[in-house]
C-alpha cells in the first residue's frame, strides 16, 4: 500500500455530526464516544486522528461512498448534498410557500397558500385555495 502524505484535511461544513459519527463507527478509528462531542470538537478530533494515525484505517460498510482513507479524505472535502436544478427549484418553491404562509399570520385563507398535488412535471401541481 502506498503511503498517503496528509498535510491538510478539510471537512466540508455540510457533513452532519450524525454522518461523521456513522463514518467513524463504520471504521477502525478509535475516537471515544464521538456522538457525545459537539460537531466542531468532533471535526477537530477526526482531523487530528487522521493526521496522527499509526495504523491503516479501514472501512467496513460497503454502502459508504468511499473504501479507503484517500477516498474518505476527498469525500470529506466535498459537499455531501448534490441536488439537480429541478430539485433546487422544487425546494425553493416550497420554501416560498412556507414563507408566504408565515407572513399571512399562519392563515390559509389570507395567504392563499397553494395546495400541493402530485403531477408529472414537478411531482406536484399548484392550485390556489378557493375563498
Amino acid at each position: 500500500m502506498e503511503e498517503l502524505n496528509i498535510t491538510e484535511i478539510d471537512i466540508h461544513p455540510h457533513h452532519t455530526k450524525g454522518n461523521l459519527c456513522k463514518y467513524i463507527q463504520a471504521s477502525n478509528m478509535d475516537i471515544f464516544q464521538p456522538y457525545q462531542l459537539i460537531k466542531d470538537k468532533l471535526v477537530s478530533e477526526l482531523i487530528t486522528y487522521i493526521k496522527n494515525k499509526n495504523h491503516i484505517i479501514q472501512f467496513y460498510d460497503n454502502s459508504l461512498p468511499f473504501s479507503d482513507l484517500k477516498e474518505f479524505i476527498l469525500f470529506l472535502g466535498k459537499s455531501p448534498h448534490q441536488y439537480t436544478s429541478a430539485e433546487k427549484r422544487l425546494i425553493t418553491d416550497k420554501a416560498k410557500l412556507i414563507i408566504q404562509f408565515c407572513k399571512s399570520g399562519f392563515d390559509f385563507n389570507k395567504s392563499r397558500l397553494l395546495i400541493i398535488r402530485y403531477n408529472k412535471e414537478y411531482s406536484f401541481s399548484s392550485t390556489p385555495v378557493n375563498d
